[in-house]
């Protein structure tokens, strides 16, 4: 699943356009796990010195590019090469608002908030390079997805990567850490 940088710009606090950023002619893809990743670059700052286990963790992601202007866009439906009688499907493409992670030595659980800005949309319909959004629904604005990712955590220097993602297992407090989170980030969807 590739995650690009995009130029974001509101007009009259009610559209948005996005646009994605070319580096040699091609989309720039950002790295968010493994050592230089975005999550673990702002981790490593963040949890100095290192505290004990289980680590519980929040990125900003709004905060960290929205000062510039910028926003983490993930493709979830990439194209693929058409085989025999395949297609590429609809897009389906959001911004990355919030990550929160619950890590163990051995593996993490993380969770994105995201808003959805192109969904169930034709490929071809649309230019998911270069694009206008406004909020029509506000189930847009807050949806969710989680993640499991089995490694080897080290905190100095901090690395998540590496490992596979797989289903997501939640034990009941990391359960309550999410619902804590999800309490936090989107008022009103959880009681």
């Amino acid at each position: 699943m590739p995650y690009y940088r995009y130029s974001k710009t509101v007009h009259q606090g009610q559209q948005t356009h996005y646009q994605q950023h070319q580096k040699h002619k091609q989309p720039e893809r950002i790295q968010l796990f493994g050592r230089n990743g975005l999550l673990c670059n702002h981790l490593r700052a963040e949890m100095q010195p290192q505290p004990p286990p289980p680590w519980r963790w929040h990125i900003d992601v709004d905060r960290i590019y929205g000062l510039k202007n910028e926003a983490v866009v993930i493709d979830m439906r990439p194209p693929k090469k058409p085989t025999n009688n395949r297609t590429n499907g609809n897009l389906l493409i959001f911004e990355l608002r919030n990550v929160c992670g619950y890590s163990q030595p051995n593996w993490t659980t993380y969770m994105w908030h995201m808003r959805a800005l192109i969904k169930d949309k034709a490929r071809g319909s649309i230019d998911p390079e270069n694009f206008d959004w406004q909020m029509n629904d506000e189930q847009d604005e807050n949806v969710y997805t989680f993640g499991y990712v089995n490694h080897n955590v080290q905190l100095k220097p901090f690395k998540l990567g590496g490992g596979r993602a797989a289903s997501v297992l939640l034990w009941p407090d990391v359960t309550r850490y999410f619902a804590d989170c999800i309490k936090r980030l989107s008022p009103g969807i959880i009681p």
